[in-house]
């Protein structure tokens, strides 16, 4: 996950709108370096002029230090379940617009925005399988205590 989805969980968590993000981070909004995955949050800040996203802009620009400089287990323990799972869609369509675009802008578009539509429930079932696929193959670690106490 990249710094700036913890940033963004982290801004809305203390504004008490941990949904907020989800309805208004788009897969256009994030912007790849050689080396990071970025939100443009300025260019974000622009389309949506009103209180709230002020606020949201505001706690944003405070977290990306503090984010940065932490250790990157622990951001990772910030954003999951629900706000991860569509932040990594958000992601994982921009990285297919950037990959497709090259060839044919239109369709990467239409594609990332596509991918950026599926249900949740979609996304978290087919990861699910995967993980477990992994457990099989003996490639995956899973929470032993876990499954020990609902077997």
């Amino acid at each position: 996950m990249p710094p700036c989805a913890w940033a963004i969980t982290l801004a809305a968590k203390k504004m008490e709108k941990c949904t907020y993000p989800s309805g208004t981070v788009g897969w256009q909004d994030f912007i790849f370096d050689e080396e990071e995955i970025h939100i443009d949050i300025d260019r974000w800040k622009l389309d949506k002029d009103n209180v709230v996203a002020t606020h949201f802009h505001q706690e944003f620009r405070a977290y990306i230090p503090i984010v940065n400089g932490s250790d990157v287990l622990i951001c990772s323990r910030i954003c999951r379940g629900h706000t991860a799972m569509i932040m990594l869609q958000r992601v994982f369509s921009a990285c297919l617009f950037f990959v497709i675009k090259p060839y044919d802008e239109i369709l990467a578009e239409k594609v990332a925005s596509e991918f950026s539509r599926i249900k949740e429930g979609a996304l978290a079932s087919a990861l699910s399988e995967a993980w477990i696929q992994s457990v099989k193959d003996g490639k995956a670690i899973y929470p032993e205590n876990l499954v020990k106490s609902v077997a």
